[in-house]
C-alpha cells in the first residue's frame, strides 16, 4: 500500500532520508523543475532522492531557492539549526571584523595587556572562545588566553593539552595572572593539577588540569570526568598528523557534551600543508568544514586531464581569518612591543639528582654553622665566619651547575620545538658549563649548532660567528655566557634563549646586547629557562623586571645580598637557619 505523498516521495521514504539528514546530508522533495534548479545551483548534489551536503554555502544557496520556489526539507528543526547557525557565523564574521580593544576584567587578572593583545581579547570573546589564536612566537599568545579565562571565570574546569616541556610554565603563569572567586566570593590562586601519570585514577578537584599531548589518550576517560568547559590546545600543530591516539583523544574532549570553549594556540602558520587543516579546526569549531570530503572539494582543485590537485591556500586563509583564527606578526605590532622582550619559560628537571646534590651542600653549611657557633671570639671567629661566607659563596656556585644539568635534557627539547615550528628563525643558546654546553650541541647535534666556548683561538670564534650570520641553514649557536657575552655581533638572529642563569644582572644585559644592538632589524626576544624548584625562580625575577632594576642591584651589594638570598632559599628547602649572614667579618 502506497504511504501519503509528501512532495515527490513518500512517508516511507520522508523518515528514511531524515535519518540520513543526520549525516551532513540536506535531503530536498520538490517538483522536477524545481529539482532541476537546484541541480543546475548545486553540482555536488545526489539524486534519488534528491539531497545536497549540509555546507554553509549549500544552506545559504537553498535558502535563496526556498525563498522563490516552493519546496520541501527533511528534518526541519534540523534545517532551522543550519539556518541558525549560519546567521550566528554572518553575525561572528561582522563582529570579527570589527574588533575593539578590551581590558581583562581586574577582579580576575593580575597582568596588563599590550594594546594588540587586547584586540586578542576581543577576537576571543567574539568567537566564543572557539579559536584558533596563531600570533608570532613571543607575542603572549598564553597570557591572553588567561585574560579570556578572567572575563569568563566559569569557564572552569579548564583542560590545558601542551607539550610536556612548558607544562610547569602553564602552572606558573596561570598562577601568576589569574585569581577565581572561591565559595565566599573572594579571590584566591586558581588549583591547578598537572597529571604526569598515564595510569588510570580519579581526577581531584582543581581550576586548571594541564597535561602532555603523548598521555591524553590514556587519561581522557578521566579528564571527561570532571566535566571541563574550556579545552586550550597548546601548540596545537602536534595535531596535524591523522589517526593518531591524541588527534582521536582530543576530538572526543572537543566534542564532549560539558566544554563550551576550545581556543587552539600555535606560533606557526599552520594552514600551509591543506588537509592538515581539517583535524586542527575539527577541534576548535567542530563542524565548521562539514565531513573532510567536503573540505576537500571545497579547497582542492583537481585538474581532469593530468589529475594534478591544487590547494587553494589563499581560498582557505580567508575563510580561515573570517570564522576561526586570528595572527598578528611581530612586524604588525612592533609600535606596541618594548625594544627587548623578557619571557620566563618553566621547565621540569631531574628533581631527584638535584635534591641530592643540594642536600650535600646543606649538610657542608650546617657544619660551618655549628663551628662557627662555638667559635670564641676574636680571630677564631673571623675565621670561622669567613669559612661559613665562603660556603655559601660556593653554594651559589654549585646550584648554578647542579640545576643547569638536571634542566638541560629539558632545555634540548624546548629548543628544538622552536626550531621545527619557527623555520625562518635563527636562536642564540647562552649556557655557563661546560658540560651543560655539551648536552646543549649533543642534544642539538641534527641542526649542526655552532659553538663559542673558552680557549677558542680568535679565528675559531670568527668564523663561527660569521657562519651564523651569513649562512641560512645555521640556525643555532650556543655560546659561553661569559665567553659569547662581549666583542660579538649576533644580529643574526632576534631570539635569544637563556639555558642557565647568572646571579648578576649585567651578565644577561651584555649578553643580550649581542643581538639588540646597531644592525637588529627587529625586536629581541630574550627566552629565560627555568629549572622548577630551583634558584632560578629567584634569579629570574630579578632578570626579567621592568624598568631600571637591573641597573639599581649592580655592584658589591648586590654580590652580598645574593649571598643572603641563597642561604634563605635553602632554609625554605632544608630548614636552616639565614640569622647568622648579617654578621659581618
Amino acid at each position: 500500500m502506497a504511504g501519503k505523498t509528501y512532495g515527490t516521495m513518500d512517508v516511507k521514504q520522508m523518515s528514511m532520508l531524515r535519518q540520513d539528514s543526520k549525516h551532513n546530508n540536506i535531503v530536498i522533495s520538490a517538483e522536477e523543475d524545481v529539482e532541476e534548479v537546484i541541480k543546475r545551483l548545486i553540482p555536488s548534489h545526489r539524486s534519488q532522492p534528491l539531497s545536497v551536503d549540509a555546507t554553509g554555502e549549500n544552506v545559504r544557496l537553498l535558502s535563496m531557492v526556498l525563498g522563490e520556489y516552493p519546496l520541501r526539507i527533511a528534518g526541519m528543526d534540523r534545517w532551522k539549526d543550519l539556518l541558525m547557525n549560519m546567521n550566528v557565523r554572518k553575525r561572528m564574521q561582522r563582529a570579527i571584523a570589527g574588533l575593539c580593544p578590551i581590558t581583562p576584567n581586574p577582579d580576575y587578572f593580575t597582568g596588563v595587556l599590550m594594546p594588540f593583545q587586547k584586540y586578542g581579547l576581543d577576537f576571543l570573546l567574539k568567537t566564543g572562545g572557539n579559536a584558533l589564536m596563531a600570533d608570532e612566537m613571543g607575542l603572549g599568545k598564553t597570557v591572553q588566553t588567561l585574560a579570556f579565562v578572567a572575563q569568563k571565570p566559569q569557564s572552569v574546569p579548564v583542560i590545558v593539552i601542551a607539550p610536556l616541556v612548558t607544562l610547569e610554565n602553564w602552572r606558573r603563569e596561570i598562577l601568576r595572572f589569574l585569581r577565581l572567586p572561591d565559595a565566599k566570593d573572594t579571590r584566591v590562586e586558581p588549583r591547578v593539577d598537572i597529571i604526569r601519570s598515564g595510569k588510570r585514577a580519579t581526577l581531584k578537584p582543581a581550576d586548571f588540569y594541564l597535561i602532555n599531548y603523548e598521555l591524553i589518550h590514556k587519561r581522557i576517560g578521566d579528564i571527561v570526568a570532571t566535566n571541563p568547559r574550556l579545552v586550550v590546545f597548546d601548540e596545537i600543530q602536534n595535531l596535524r598528523h591523522t589517526n593518531t591516539y591524541k588527534i582521536h583523544a582530543c576530538t572526543e574532549l572537543a566534542n564532549h557534551g560539558s566544554v563550551m570553549h576550545r581556543i587552539g594556540l600555535s606560533g606557526t602558520p599552520i594552514y600551509n600543508n591543506g588537509v592538515e587543516m581539517y583535524e586542527i579546526a575539527e577541534v576548535t569549531r567542530p563542524g565548521i568544514f562539514g565531513t573532510k570530503q567536503q573540505f576537500k572539494e571545497k579547497f582542492y582543485d583537481v585538474d581532469e586531464i593530468y589529475g594534478e590537485v591544487t590547494f587553494k591556500q589563499e581560498e582557505l586563509s580567508r575563510f580561515l581569518k573570517a570564522n576561526l583564527l586570528i595572527r598578528r606578526k611581530k612586524a604588525d605590532v612592533l609600535a606596541d612591543l618594548p625594544e627587548k622582550n623578557r619571557i620566563q619559560q618553566t621547565v621540569p628537571i631531574d628533581s631527584i639528582e638535584y635534591e641530592k646534590k643540594i642536600k650535600q651542600m646543606y649538610v657542608k653549611i650546617e657544619n660551618a654553622k655549628r663551628r662557627l657557633g662555638v667559635a670564641s671570639e676574636g680571630a677564631d671567629r673571623k675565621r670561622r665566619l669567613a669559612e661559613f661566607n665562603s660556603l655559601l659563596l660556593e653554594l651559589r656556585v654549585e646550584e648554578r651547575q647542579i640545576a643547569g644539568l638536571a634542566k638541560a635534557p629539558h632545555v634540548v627539547e624546548y629548543v628544538k620545538g622552536l626550531l621545527d615550528d619557527y623555520e625562518d628563525e635563527k636562536f642564540v643558546v647562552f649556557c655557563h658549563h661546560l658540560r651543560v654546553h655539551k648536552i646543549l650541541a649533543d642534544g642539538l647535534w641534527m641542526h649542526k649548532p655552532l659553538r663559542i666556548v673558552g680557549g677558542q683561538s680568535d679565528t675559531e670564534r670568527q668564523a663561527a660567528i660569521d657562519s651564523f650570520q651569513n649562512d641560512d641553514h645555521r640556525r643555532v649557536i650556543i655560546c659561553g655566557l661569559r665567553a659569547g657575552n662581549v666583542g660579538i655581533n649576533l644580529t643574526g638572529a632576534s631570539y635569544v634563549i637563556f639555558a642557565e642563569l647568572d646571579w648578576s644582572p649585567a651578565v644577561h644585559a651584555q649578553a643580550e646586547d649581542r643581538l639588540h644592538r646597531i644592525g637588529q632589524q627587529s625586536r629581541v626576544f630574550a627566552h629565560y629557562i627555568i629549572g622548577s624548584g630551583t634558584f632560578d625562580e629567584y634569579i629570574a625575577d630579578i632578570l626579567t623586571a621592568k624598568g631600571d632594576v637591573i641597573r639599581k642591584i649592580l655592584g658589591d651589594k648586590a654580590e652580598s645580598t645574593n649571598n643572603k638570598k641563597a642561604l634563605e632559599l635553602l632554609e625554605e628547602k632544608f630548614g636552616t637557619d639565614s640569622r647568622l649572614i648579617g654578621e659581618k667579618i
